[in-house]
């Protein structure tokens, strides 16, 4: 697509002061459409002999060049070579504080820690990889995000603790990076050593283990918790017994891997759920499961209980009433972090991660780290087992 700059419908797709268009960057600060620079590749620059290009080359040096930004030609989520460019832009004297990689873009974003390092590196690779960045955008790279989830509220500073109007708290850093990289150790330890089917699932369980034909605990596997996962329990925000869990499970979720939607077996475990994220952040998708929702489920195909009551009518909500709510959102969960489902979030809403290497944060992707979880329960005593909420389209 190598419109000159000349295209209304490519100066609009961003809604910025500067137009990239295909594989043509329009010089932040040129007040002429037609002062463009682009990739040697261009049959426009082939036909012209390269002309516009020099000409382009001429302005950005005497371009300002008080910014920490620089643009990545033909390096961006739609390049060809994006890897080998992103790559080549690292070993750049400088050494860059973050590349942004566009969404649907043919080029990135390099941010240095100062404009001196930035023209350090601008001068020193070719001018067909590199163009300034305008000062005016500073602001504007900064990506701010609109979050699609109701406003939380703060309830503690320290460490930060987030409380969602369904039920759910956040606790940012939640561990230090010292236990961080012990469990993310210790769990290879164990993992290491093992074949098969549990290798291949990659779940470790403390306490008694977790059954996946069930959803509920196994009645004659169990292990005792570690020391490091023990003493994580002194700070959890229990409000009594029932919020001490017994159960754990470690796993670890490689870069596109996700977790399918779901709610967590109602009769077999207590009402608060954590779920500790580490070695990096991750995306969690909450939905308000109606009655489409829960046949999508992987709810147990026996009972768990036995004898599990059915709700008394006045509680189970009508299905046009759940229906009608199609709340959906989508919360980043920070390394470290933990989140705690209780009320709705915990009963009523699937949680789940979609499966992808990267995550879209604003206009730019975010490649996705091994991430890691520790799922915390407390289990049900058998005259307990069961449920009585007021969601029976997913309770088991």
């Amino acid at each position: 697509m190598h419109c000159g700059g000349r295209c209304q419908r490519g100066r609009e797709m961003l809604g910025l002061d500067f137009w990239p268009l295909g594989s043509h960057i329009l010089a932040p600060q040129f007040e002429s459409p037609e002062r463009i620079a682009c990739l040697p590749s261009c049959n426009r620059c082939k036909s012209q002999g390269n002309t516009h290009f020099r000409v382009a080359v001429e302005e950005l040096e005497a371009a300002p060049s008080e910014s920490r930004w620089l643009w990545l030609l033909n390096a961006g989520d739609m390049a060809a070579r994006a890897r080998s460019g992103i790559t080549q832009a690292e070993n750049l004297p400088g050494s860059p504080v973050q590349i942004v990689e566009l969404l649907a873009k043919p080029y990135a974003l390099i941010e240095y820690k100062s404009p001196e390092d930035a023209t350090k590196a601008f001068e020193t690779e070719s001018k067909a990889i590199f163009a300034y960045a305008a000062p005016a955008m500073e602001e504007r790279i900064l990506f701010n995000i609109q979050p699609n989830y109701p406003p939380p509220t703060l309830i503690s500073n320290d460490p930060p603790t987030y409380e969602f109007t369904n039920g759910l708290i956040l606790i940012h850093d939640f561990i230090s990076k010292e236990e961080e990289e012990e469990m993310i150790r210790e769990y290879h330890v164990v993992t290491s050593s093992r074949e098969g089917r549990a290798l291949k699932r990659g779940a470790v369980h403390y306490g008694p283990h977790f059954d996946y034909t069930t959803f509920a605990v196994s009645k004659s596997a169990s292990t005792p918790p570690p020391e490091y996962l023990t003493r994580l329990l002194d700070r959890l925000p229990a409000r009594d017994d029932r919020d001490i869990p017994d159960q754990y499970t470690l796993q670890h979720y490689p870069p596109g891997t996700g977790i399918p939607p779901h709610v967590d077996t109602h009769s077999a475990f207590e009402e608060t759920i954590y779920s500790l994220s580490f070695g990096a952040a991750t995306r969690m998708d909450f939905k308000l499961c109606g009655e489409k929702e829960s046949r999508r489920l992987r709810l147990p195909k026996r009972s768990l209980g036995g004898g599990v009551e059915t709700p008394p009518p006045e509680l189970a909500p009508s299905v046009d009433s759940v229906e009608e709510k199609t709340e959906e959102w989508e919360l980043e969960l920070p390394a470290r972090s933990l989140l705690v489902m209780r009320g709705p979030s915990r009963y009523g809403y699937t949680h789940g991660i979609k499966g992808r290497k990267h995550d879209q944060d604003g206009a730019r992707l975010v490649a996705r780290q091994d991430r890691y979880s520790l799922t915390m329960r407390r289990i049900k005593p058998a005259e307990r087992i069961g449920c009585d909420c007021e969601y029976s389209h997913v309770c088991s």
